[in-house]
């Protein structure tokens, strides 16, 4: 809906200090202005394979998507394949990182398409106390805050937001710094592997 995007893009390199806050934020529109939204599988494999085609002259290394499917997944009920799971693929062989929201619906057994997918990283939140919130699994990879978040609103000002929206531009922003600092350091490239393993070594048990 809209202010969505501008929230999200807030939260990864706002000006309450974002998680990356000299980041470069592309707008990539993949879905509608209604409420709630609704994005179409063939507008978000346009949108993917815009960033591929455009990785180069933009210096795209994350595409962090704040956006899931109503139905939810585990290693028990396996992703289900889109149309665009190929530009999943091609994404992730061109060196940009994937970042999905894990849903909103609150099921502890189930997150949503594309972030169950194995190209993507999937991300989760939790409240201010550290507590797990809205949909997780055993798919699940990485949470942040995602419940009370003040950030950018498109009216201006600020606004407070809450979902894992709002978790997955800190995942992405965090990555996206990795990503700068090994390329900065080595001029090498952290593989999806790499940049889970170096985010792991600082991670939490959460309650």
């Amino acid at each position: 809906n809209t202010g969505h995007g501008t929230n999200v893009a807030g939260v990864a390199a706002g000006n309450i200090i974002g998680i990356a806050p000299n980041a470069t934020i592309l707008a990539v529109k993949v879905c509608n202005d209604d409420n709630p939204s609704t994005c179409t599988n063939a507008d978000i494999a346009s949108g993917i394979e815009w960033c591929i085609q455009y990785k180069d002259d933009y210096n795209i290394s994350v595409i962090s998507m704040s956006f899931g499917s109503a139905s939810s997944y585990s290693t028990s009920n396996p992703c289900v394949s889109s149309v665009f799971d190929v530009d999943l693929a091609n994404a992730t062989s061109n060196g940009i990182a994937l970042i999905a929201a894990a849903g909103n619906t609150v099921k502890t057994d189930g997150i949503a398409h594309p972030a169950c997918n194995a190209n993507v990283t999937a991300a989760g939140s939790v409240d201010k106390t550290d507590v797990l919130t809205h949909s997780r699994s055993d798919l699940l990879d990485f949470v942040a805050p995602g419940v009370s978040i003040n950030t950018t609103d498109y009216l201006g000002g600020f606004s407070s937001v809450t979902g894992t929206s709002f978790a997955t531009p800190t995942i992405s922003g965090a990555i996206a710094l990795l990503l700068e600092y090994k390329d900065r350091e080595s001029s090498e490239t952290l593989n999806k592997t790499q940049y889970e393993n170096a985010l792991k070594k600082c991670n939490y048990k959460y309650k």
